[in-house]
């Protein structure tokens, strides 16, 4: 995709850029950002979250999607990709937005750039004694909808 003109968008413009764009892209009140692609650890951490999250939840009647159901935040005129969401019950969709989940709570993985080594768990990897080191950020934040 290329570059956004920097101004203001409309819904529909909205709408016309992400179905005709590979990409992912949000709307914030106006504001279009085309979203790029992940880390390495950031998607280790989200998919860690996703399998948590489904694991605790998979017997109720809560349901969990991952980052490519995208969420309608209409208090704020935003639709938004979270890392995960947990949807209770059925999906209520948008009627502004198709296909845009309204009923979720969001958890998206937000991290700073300084890393510690901490031990997977697990036994050891072939060829190594012990267990392997793995590189994890220091700081991690949920942020709850």
């Amino acid at each position: 995709m290329q570059a956004l003109e920097q101004r203001r968008y409309t819904i529909q413009e909205y709408l016309d850029l992400s179905q005709n764009s590979s990409e992912k892209v949000e709307y914030y009140d106006g504001e279009v950002i085309v979203i790029a692609g992940g880390t390495l650890p950031h998607s280790v951490i989200g998919s860690n979250m996703f399998g948590e999250l489904y694991s605790l939840l998979k017997a109720t009647d809560y349901r969990v999607v991952n980052g490519d159901a995208r969420l309608a935040i209409e208090s704020s005129r935003s639709y938004v990709f979270p890392d995960a969401a947990v949807v209770c019950g059925d999906f209520e969709t948008s009627d502004i937005v198709p296909h845009a989940i309204t009923n979720y709570t969001v958890t998206k993985v937000f991290m700073d750039s300084t890393s510690v080594n901490i031990p997977r768990r697990g036994g050891a990897r072939q060829g190594g004694g012990g267990c392997a080191k793995t590189s994890i950020p220091k700081e991690i934040s949920v942020t709850v909808y």
